[in-house]
């Protein structure tokens, strides 16, 4: 999921069943956050200040699950607390935003003055973007201090279209301008960001080390998918899902009669177009001592006029690999370490996902839209059918419970009995009926044609 932008220099009637078939699934501003955003200009970079001396601190991660269309149980957005002055705000942390972005209708509360403009490239190409000076910056930490950063500046842009699939507010985005000169640790199993204090980081002894590049501006992590020689791919946090494959890629490497059969997916990212993407499958993914296979992905779609139109960058690794192990991250020294924690401390695993993709409306779990093909479009679910019950106890209200009980289903194997009514008004209670939705490896596996003049 990505909606990522890249700042640049100034100068620089037919029937229901019918309609759900025909319809694209549009996941708008739910591929990635709001931002990728990248920059070679150092005035925007900033740096914290680890409080008290102390050789590290924990940041606590409060993890939100957005939907579960594409992707599984340990995908999602991570928020960090942040204080602006007497402000209290929540912030996404993103390692594909190369700066901070603030929501604009933050910056109004703030009383922010505007100190320049930039050019903001997205997955739907390039928006101006003004530029503020942060004076001060708190990290909310836990059992110490905030870690601080001043006098950096940010962008701002509007979070809204971010918030409302949330399903809460989304102040800002925390990007990796601020840990430029921090190692730090990502590590979801406990939900929660370690940053060190430079000079006394200690490399991790049981963890693959692993070589980084700044492409844009944004960390990037050389892999190898079947197939293919080794590519740069983006680490995006902010990817709410596994694996995006960028449009040169695609376009060179995969047959184009083999993406008409794939279902297609469309986000509404920062610029003037909608990004366009296939579902797909392949066969697995490496990363070093760690690896996942059958790995759920998107192909970005011909003719992208953004981020995904990139040819230095092949890809991006969002949250659902990224939470499949412990990653320490030393930008300074463009060096990573990961550590599987899977159990067998090798294979990590990706749940199949049911092709469902959820909205909250009036403290009610509303399907959304359905994918073809998918478990939930074979199971005979309709799109806006109100989810009531599962397995004869009534839905979890919250999402994460939501996805939970769902995932208990999917893990054992056996089907989830799910009792859901329409949605138009005053339905009857008759109305109501209950289908067995049973997780399967549905997404059509893609390989890669490799060619003479690969580069």
């Amino acid at each position: 999921m990505n909606t990522g932008v890249i700042p640049r220099s100034a100068k620089s009637p037919t029937s229901v069943r019918v309609a759900r078939r025909n319809a694209t699934h549009v996941l708008g501003r739910c591929l990635a956050t709001a931002a990728l955003l990248a920059t070679s200009d150092t005035a925007l970079l900033g740096q914290l200040t680890i409080p008290g001396g102390r050789a590290s601190v924990a940041i606590p991660v409060r993890r939100t699950i957005v939907d579960r269309c594409s992707l599984d149980s340990k995908s999602g957005l991570m928020f960090v607390g942040v204080r602006v002055g007497d402000a209290e705000l929540e912030f996404i942390f993103d390692t594909g935003a190369g700066v901070c972005v603030f929501d604009k209708n933050v910056v109004r509360d703030l009383g922010l003055e505007k100190t320049g403009q930039i050019r903001a490239m997205g997955s739907g190409g390039a928006v101006p973007a003004p530029t503020y000076t942060i004076a001060e910056l708190g990290i909310r930490c836990h059992e110490a201090p905030d870690l601080v950063a001043k006098d950096f500046r940010a962008i701002d842009l509007d979070l809204s279209t971010i918030a409302s699939v949330v399903g809460h507010r989304v102040d800002g985005i925390v990007g990796s301008q601020l840990f430029r000169e921090n190692p730090f640790t990502l590590d979801l199993e406990q939900n929660r960001i370690v940053v060190y204090d430079a000079a006394r980081f200690e490399v991790p002894r049981e963890a693959a080390e692993h070589r980084l590049m700044f492409a844009l501006g944004l960390p990037c992590l050389r892999l190898e998918l079947p197939g293919l020689r080794p590519r740069w791919f983006m680490l995006d946090t902010g990817n709410m899902g596994t694996l995006i494959l960028h449009a040169p890629l695609v376009d060179k490497h995969v047959k184009r009669d083999l993406l008409e059969t794939l279902p297609v997916v469309r986000g509404l990212g920062v610029g003037k177009s909608a990004s366009k993407a296939y579902l797909a499958s392949i066969e697995r993914l490496d990363l070093g001592s760690m690896s996942i296979d059958d790995v759920p992905v998107m192909l970005s779609g011909k003719r992208q006029e953004g981020l995904f139109a990139n040819r230095t960058i092949s890809g991006n690794v969002g949250s659902g690999v990224l939470s499949r192990g412990r990653w320490t991250f030393d930008f300074k020294s463009t060096r990573c370490w990961v550590e599987p924690t899977s159990v067998d401390a090798r294979q990590a695993r990706i749940d199949p996902s049911l092709g469902i993709h959820f909205r909250k409306r009036d403290d009610r779990w509303i399907i959304g839209k359905i994918i073809t093909g998918g478990p939930a479009d074979k199971a005979g679910i309709e799109p806006w059918s109100e989810i009531l019950e599962i397995d004869g106890e009534p839905a979890p209200r919250e999402l994460d419970a939501l996805v939970a009980r769902l995932a208990e289903c999917t893990r054992s194997g056996r089907a989830c009995r799910i009792r859901c009514k329409p949605t138009r008004e005053e339905p009857a209670d008759d109305d109501a009926a209950t289908v067995e939705l049973r997780a399967e490896r549905w997404l059509q596996r893609v390989e890669f044609q490799r060619k003479a003049n690969d580069d």
